[in-house]
């Protein structure tokens, strides 16, 4: 009896308290608790590095980076935080840099494609490595993104000297690059020289013409890629490319037939951007009830309203002066994408063309009371 009564108060008496727990302010991340940082490849840090700089945690990828007992080049080409940095402490740690480190500093941010200075590194390491087509095309990114053509060129000097100028991948960035330069007649040379090539190919020398307003060359160009031996068939790429052809250079039956033909011949459905695209062509023609026609032919038959096809059609109203249809696509466009402020000043810039001060007033104020981002992001010489 007394053992049973012993253990009925054991039960009834409240648990222990345990001893305070001191919480630490840094963060743990998983690699503290999962991993013992020992030599790879056993848990693979560089791998780490990269999930934590793709997840936006620099912070916790340059712990992890420190606290490395060992790193080798892949762990150096992974490392966050700029390109240059990156590149001076492998040579520092005399690695020796690879490819890889070339695309690293083309394309990290706080690297070529954002601080002209990194542009002699990348350089200096073209110098350095073992040549491939997937270095030299990284490099040619970086000066694409930036207009570079001095560098372009060489590049492509390099390109020719390593013999990888008919690499088809390394032909489009060159094209790519010279349609960016403004250099057309340029990449079509590159293009014409071309010893195979995709869809790809064909869809930047058209988006080059597109861009540049050479409606009819980019339109004869498709009707070449049609019948070129081998068959490279167009994809939804290459029409939205040709339908920006024709909206540049106001081919408005062109335009149409390209349309239809994606549909009908080649079975590829079109998607908002194609409509966005014809129906800014049909407004800048004048034609606003086909656009309208268009737009809502497009609305109803898609379960959900497109951003940019509202903003297509809201153009179309302001150019042509159609108020009424103007507000109800104002209205939509709000629906669609009310957190984004390009779509208030797009309304407001509408209402102030349509003289309706007080509605053009009413988008200004959406956006001041949200704050400074909204307000960082808007050039505000553009409402008037």
């Amino acid at each position: 009896m007394r053992n049973a009564a012993a253990a009925a108060a054991r039960r009834a008496a409240p648990p222990p308290l345990l001893p305070p727990v001191r919480l630490s302010r840094s963060p743990c991340y998983p690699h503290q608790v999962f991993l013992p940082l020992q030599p790879y490849p056993g848990h693979r840090p560089p791998a780490l590095l990269t999930a934590y700089t793709n997840a936006g945690l620099p912070a916790a990828a340059s712990r992890l980076f420190n606290e490395m007992p060992a790193r080798d080049a892949v762990a150096w080409n992974a490392r966050p935080g700029t390109a240059a940095y990156a590149f001076r402490g492998m040579a520092t740690a005399r690695f020796a840099p690879t490819a890889a480190t070339l695309c690293t500093m083309a394309l990290r941010p706080g690297c070529c494609v954002e601080n002209s200075r990194s542009f002699m590194d990348a350089f200096l390491i073209l110098g350095r490595i073992e040549l491939n087509g997937i270095a030299l095309t990284c490099a040619l990114t970086a000066c694409s993104a930036t207009a570079n053509l001095m560098y372009s060129m060489l590049v492509q000097c390099k390109a020719v000297r390593h013999g990888s100028t008919s690499q088809t991948i390394l032909c489009n960035a060159l094209i790519d690059m010279y349609a960016k330069c403004g250099r057309t007649m340029a990449a079509r040379i590159v293009f014409d020289q071309m010893a195979c090539r995709n869809v790809v190919s064909w869809s930047s020398m058209i988006d080059a013409y597109s861009c540049h307003g050479h409606g009819e060359a980019a339109l004869g160009l498709f009707k070449r890629m049609e019948k070129v031996a081998p068959v490279v068939l167009p994809n939804e790429v290459t029409f939205l490319a040709v339908l920006s052809a024709c909206g540049q250079s106001g081919l408005v039956d062109e335009g149409g037939a390209m349309l239809h033909l994606m549909k009908r011949q080649y079975g590829i459905n079109p998607g908002p951007e194609h409509y966005a695209c014809f129906i800014d062509l049909l407004g800048r023609a004048g034609q606003n009830d086909e656009a309208w026609y268009l737009y809502c032919s497009s609305i109803t038959t898609r379960s959900e309203l497109s951003g940019s096809i509202c903003v297509a059609m809201l153009n179309a109203c302001k150019a042509n002066m159609d108020v009424l249809r103007g507000n109800k696509v104002a209205l939509h466009l709000l629906e669609v994408d009310p957190e984004n402020p390009g779509s208030h000043v797009l309304i407001s810039n509408f209402h102030a063309v349509a003289r309706q001060w007080s509605e053009s007033d009413e988008p200004r104020r959406i956006i001041l009371d949200k704050g400074s981002l909204g307000v960082q992001l808007i050039d505000f010489n553009s409402w008037y």
